[in-house]
């Protein structure tokens, strides 16, 4: 898990001295993340997951953004850690927790591209889809299969106070993202954020002067 981090935040500094010119956005997000039923079968234990915290934090960078043109693209990067619980019918105990519910936990990097649509300076409305590797896992269910990798669609809005952003998404994933034995899941996730705008050239001409 160490060595994504580490390479996340290497991704992170090559692309702001690539781009030291240009807007940059980073955000915290936090809310709770669902899953939905993967596949046609009665799946009986979709409906002992209940939703739980997730959270992401991540930074987004705008391509030609100009006040005068209300369509914009923005992409980046963020590190997702998106957590359920699963709990027992009838009240029964989880063997390894003493506990009628378990959590679990699953870490992913995300690369998600917008089309955005500034509908005034402060309020801006975004779509687009999302990629997503799963780097690590904790307290995962014997014989759960996590995938690797997941694709899927998001969207939301954003209200913009000076730098300062309040930030609002959902998301959503088209392809399987759990599977155990002939049961899938896929993903569904619901959040709220704050970020701030900064652009590097700026805060590099202060740390000189």
């Amino acid at each position: 898990m160490k060595k994504e981090i580490y390479l996340i935040l290497l991704l992170f500094t090559v692309t702001l001295s690539i781009h030291s010119q240009e807007k940059f956005s980073v955000c915290l997000f936090t809310g709770k993340s669902d899953v939905r039923l993967g596949s046609d079968n009665n799946n009986i234990l979709g409906n002992y997951y209940t939703p739980h915290t997730s959270f992401k934090v991540g930074i987004l960078y705008d391509v030609n953004r100009r006040d005068s043109i209300s369509f914009y693209v923005s992409g980046g990067a963020q590190l997702a850690s998106i957590g359920l619980r699963m709990n027992m019918p009838d009240g029964q105990i989880w063997p390894e927790t003493g506990k009628p519910y378990r959590n679990e936990r699953y870490y992913y990097f995300d690369v998600p591209v917008f089309l955005n649509y500034k509908f005034e300076e402060w309020l801006i409305f975004k779509v687009g889809a999302k990629g997503s590797i799963l780097v690590g896992t904790h307290n995962l269910m014997n014989g759960m299969d996590a995938k690797p990798f997941t694709f899927g669609f998001v969207g939301g809005g954003c209200l913009k106070i000076q730098n300062f952003t309040i930030n609002a998404e959902y998301s959503f994933d088209l392809t399987e993202s759990l599977r155990l034995s002939e049961w899938s899941w896929k993903y569904s996730i619901f959040q709220m954020g704050i970020g701030y705008y900064f652009t590097p050239s700026k805060i590099f001409m202060k740390v000189k002067s």
